[in-house]
């Protein structure tokens, strides 16, 4: 690849919280309880970091040695925070306006690492109605880059808006983030108007798959083949055990899994990371998916991003 990985749109200040409590239930209670008592405080261990689905998808590809930019949307200061805050990623600022920051509590809820966002995501509604940002983008395509991602598309203000300008990336992958709230249709459509000239390849986690299969009356076993012929495309539906891509049934264990993540919140994003840093380096899809369940696993076991070196299992 010529120039290195592009990634848009969206950077986030992330507040995350783990509560000093056992797990769900224990919170629940605790929030009931300070409710009806007018207020007061939960007591939690806490961190501020770069975050949204483009920054920390970004900020793992630095950490792997990748060439990335990360193309933001926001006002110039967020643009500023985002370049403080992201360490070997280059930055540059689209257009649009205001700022996206999320509250997120991660907790335990069985043997599973949950999170819960309170995200504002009112940069993102600037995609779309702000010409400059396509104007921007395709000046930045000019520069040569051949492989790319665009997530958190769910959010946009347009969720069309981008499709010409990032279609004509030789790879690019999709992620629609959260689609609560999205008439799935309209998705759909959206999602259909992107095709990249070499190979497209939209990316989902178990929430979003149930969200599809629910709208398109089906299973989530059936879901990627049903999503890739409606599409035109390859879709890949992965967990923190597994991956399932179609067409070409490509189904891939993870054998890294850990059962005791330090984080829950970015292993999407890793995961993106981790397939677009083996896609750069030619690698076929099912060996992509592989070291995306490397890099993934070891960034929420870690609960940061990893270095090559520090991937399980030697790379």
């Amino acid at each position: 690849m010529s120039r290195g990985i592009l990634v848009v749109p969206d950077f986030f200040i992330d507040v995350v919280m783990h509560p000093l409590l056992p797990g769900a239930e224990e919170l629940l209670e605790a929030i009931r309880e300070t409710i009806a008592l007018g207020g007061g405080n939960v007591l939690v261990r806490g961190v501020v970091r770069p975050g949204g689905n483009a920054g920390n998808t970004a900020r793992v590809l630095a950490a792997l040695g990748d060439d990335v930019t990360l193309g933001v949307v926001g006002s110039s200061v967020h643009a500023e925070v985002a370049r403080a805050m992201l360490r070997g990623v280059r930055v540059v600022r689209l257009g649009g306006w205001g700022e996206c920051f999320s509250a997120i509590i991660e907790v335990k809820r069985g043997d599973r690492l949950v999170n819960i966002m309170f995200s504002e995501k009112g940069c993102l509604a600037s995609i779309g109605r702000d010409e400059g940002i396509r104007a921007r983008l395709e000046e930045l395509l000019g520069e040569g880059f051949e492989l790319g991602a665009a997530v958190n598309i769910a959010a946009w203000g347009d969720p069309r808006s981008l499709a010409d300008s990032l279609s004509k990336l030789e790879i690019l992958l999709l992620d629609t983030s959260d689609l609560r709230g999205r008439d799935p249709r309209l998705m759909l459509e959206a999602l259909r108007s992107y095709r990249a000239r070499s190979l497209t390849i939209l990316g989902m986690n178990e929430n979003e798959a149930a969200y599809y299969a629910h709208h398109l009356d089906t299973s989530l076993r059936e879901l990627p083949s049903k999503l890739a012929e409606l599409l035109g495309y390859t879709v890949c539906l992965h967990t923190p055990l597994s991956a399932h891509c179609e067409p070409g049934r490509v189904i891939v264990e993870n054998p890294f899994y850990t059962e005791n993540p330090v984080t829950a919140t970015g292993a999407g994003d890793a995961w993106n990371a981790g397939l677009l840093d083996a896609l750069a380096r030619g690698e076929s899809l099912e060996d992509a998916v592989f070291h995306a369940h490397r890099v993934a696993s070891c960034y929420v076991s870690k609960g940061a991003p990893c270095t090559r070196s520090q991937l399980p299992g030697g790379y």
